[in-house]
């Protein structure tokens, strides 16, 4: 996402993965109103099936915004 995804946990600080990870497996997601948060979303809640759904989904994205 380009930042820390949960604020009040310190990048690097004590036990980080752990703390990040128990606070991703409760849910819900944190939001990113970013242009590509619904890809960051899709991928934290495990709906695609391989990294080219993924490249695909970026790629519309960013067809969609060379258009407007």
């Amino acid at each position: 996402m380009g930042h820390a995804i949960f604020p009040d946990i310190i990048d690097g600080g004590d036990r980080y993965y752990e703390k990040v990870g128990a606070r991703l497996a409760k849910r819900p997601f944190p939001r990113d109103t970013r242009i590509y948060g619904a890809v960051t979303m899709k991928c934290w809640e495990q709906r695609y099936e391989s990294s080219e759904e993924v490249v695909r989904d970026l790629e519309a994205i960013e067809r969609e915004q060379l258009a407007s």
